[in-house]
């Protein structure tokens, strides 16, 4: 799941750890402004809290992919294309003054 931390204001990546699977570390992907390419933000060890804050994003200006992939034991990483991203909610407020109207345009979650 993405969220904003209501503390920091930063986009808040958590997850949940239900897997028999032998998994060391979790590596925090968000996608960059190049189509289909997702940079690495973070490793998280598994042993780690489930949560990731990207501090290095701005929620206010627009919405963020992210994709979360998985170490073994074998160091083997999950091939990131197999996985789901998740996108941030982004709303975007506009006015008119002309007409003094107010525009909404929602970027909806998705996984």
């Amino acid at each position: 799941m993405v969220t904003v931390s209501p503390t920091t204001g930063h986009n808040l990546v958590v997850w949940e750890k239900k897997t028999i699977a032998p998994i060391m570390a979790l590596n925090i992907y968000r996608k960059s402004i190049a189509a289909g390419i997702y940079d690495r933000l973070a490793t998280v060890s598994y042993d780690d809290l489930s949560v990731f804050v990207d501090t290095t994003a701005d929620p206010t200006v627009q919405a963020y992919l992210y994709k979360i992939t998985a170490f073994d034991t074998a160091n083997n990483e999950t091939d990131i294309d197999l996985c789901k991203p998740h996108k941030t909610v982004h709303l975007i407020v506009s006015t008119n003054p002309e007409l003094n109207t107010t525009q909404l345009q929602l970027d909806l979650y998705y996984l």
